[in-house]
């Protein structure tokens, strides 16, 4: 198995689920070839949007995209910070 270890958190909050997976495909570009084939790089781009999504929580279920992506991740950790922002770490197949 392949896998590229990349943090880089964004430099500003991302208004828009269309701004974040912009941003994804720009990260995903800036670290060169072949980083990621094009259906890896559509699942990254995937993941980012269902992370970036208003979730839709009923009955206190994390909402469909926290599904997805553990459906699509071969691991995903979530970590509380402060003033009730998470940060979400998925490790997607290469």
């Amino acid at each position: 198995m392949t896998t590229t270890s990349a943090r880089r958190p964004a430099s500003r909050p991302l208004a828009t689920v269309a701004e974040a997976r912009r941003a994804a495909r720009v990260f995903l570009e800036a670290l060169g070839e072949p980083a990621a084939g094009r259906e890896q790089a559509d699942t990254v781009v995937l993941v980012v949007s269902e992370l970036t999504r208003t979730p839709d929580l009923v009955d206190g279920t994390e909402g469909f995209g926290r599904h997805m992506v553990n459906d699509l991740a071969l691991a995903a950790v979530v970590t509380p910070g402060p003033a009730g922002v998470k940060t979400v770490r998925a490790l997607l197949p290469r």
